[in-house]
């Protein structure tokens, strides 16, 4: 991945959060945690050591520079963001903005983004006997579009400490998701040049992809939401750099790429979430996302992901699902994958 670039000087947006603590139900705790947010590494400027010289451009790598993995490595670097200008990413206090726009590109592009505990490290999350909730605004974002707020289970210094051609790490935003994607320029600290393709859809593939346990928390626009579980097999810890006979598409490889997930549209409660409905989308509202335990400890083992809902103070239960047959408002640890490692040794 090769030492970052010196061109534009990587400053991480601040961003605080609060931990809940007990005593007349959860609240706020008074004393806010200083985080920061990050830019993932795909959405950067891989250029010459030396020059302005594009090592990766247009979903295609520069041959010239980058004629093999290890060359490349060497030959280039991995540029700071300009966060607000170029990605529309901004921050205030405890929340976070994040636009769709063309930056300094022809096209419009989305982005991600992690949260880390200081420059150089992801912030761990324990979630078992826990609960996240976040506020989240999604009027403005059509059917078509995603917004996501999800784990991953990385390590904290971003695979540094384990992977010696990784030296960007946590500060520049490495990833790895249950989808093995390998549509990613970097994996495990390695270039994915090698059997890099590029599909009818102009998006390109390497010969490898970064497999991890994953949890979306939530997944959704204005019209339509999910969140799932998604397991990997038992020797899958943290980022795994998969093959193409590995990663799978929808079957088949290390992980559960479709995920076991919980859609009340699809679930046949058509009027619970979207504009004007019980989930009025053209508000703000609260996602809650709880992990239940078997006994009600972080040391216990997980057996419910529970979904609630708070808009205009009031709390909202999930739905239930309206499939005949099938009752329940929430994905099950023991459905989300019978071969696959259960999410509860992720957790």
């Amino acid at each position: 991945m090769k030492l970052p670039g010196t061109l534009v000087t990587e400053t991480h947006p601040s961003l605080i959060w609060y931990k809940c603590v007990t005593g007349n139900g959860c609240q706020q705790s008074s004393s806010p945690i200083s985080g920061k947010v990050v830019l993932d590494a795909n959405w950067r400027w891989y250029h010459t050591v030396n020059g302005h010289t594009n090592c990766f451009s247009t979903n295609t790598w520069n041959t010239a520079v980058c004629p093999d993995p290890a060359t490349c490595i060497a030959n280039c670097a991995l540029e700071g963001a300009n966060y607000v200008s170029d990605f529309g990413i901004s921050t205030s206090l405890n929340s976070v903005r994040m636009k769709w726009t063309s930056g300094s590109s022809t096209a419009p592009t989305g982005s991600r983004i992690y949260l880390l505990q200081n420059d150089n490290a992801y912030q761990i999350f324990k979630p078992l006997s826990q609960e996240f909730s976040v506020d989240v605004d999604l009027s403005t974002v059509p059917c078509g579009m995603t917004a996501s707020i999800r784990l991953s289970e990385m390590a904290a210094d971003g695979g540094m400490s384990t992977q010696s051609t990784n030296t960007a790490g946590a500060k520049y935003g490495t990833y790895c998701d249950a989808k093995c994607p390998r549509e990613l320029k970097f994996v495990n600290g390695q270039v994915n040049e090698l059997g890099w393709t590029v599909d009818s859809n102009g998006i390109g593939y390497g010969n490898y992809g970064a497999c991890c346990s994953e949890v979306d928390l939530f997944e959704g626009n204005s019209v339509s939401s999910d969140f799932a579980g998604h397991s990997c097999l038992s020797s899958v810890i943290g980022s795994y750099a998969c093959t193409v006979a590995t990663c799978g598409t929808t079957s088949g490889g290390v992980c559960d790429p479709l995920g076991c997930e919980f859609n009340s549209y699809r679930n046949g409660a058509t009027g619970f979430y979207g504009p004007a409905k019980t989930i009025n989308t053209n508000q703000k509202f609260t996602v809650v996302t709880q992990f239940i335990t078997n006994t009600g400890t972080a040391l216990g083992t997980l057996k419910e992901i529970r979904r609630l809902w708070v808009q205009n103070d009031v709390i909202i239960q999930n739905v239930a699902t309206r499939v005949s047959g099938v009752t329940a408002t929430n994905p099950s640890p023991q459905v989300i994958a019978l071969r696959k490692r259960p999410l509860s040794t992720m957790l």
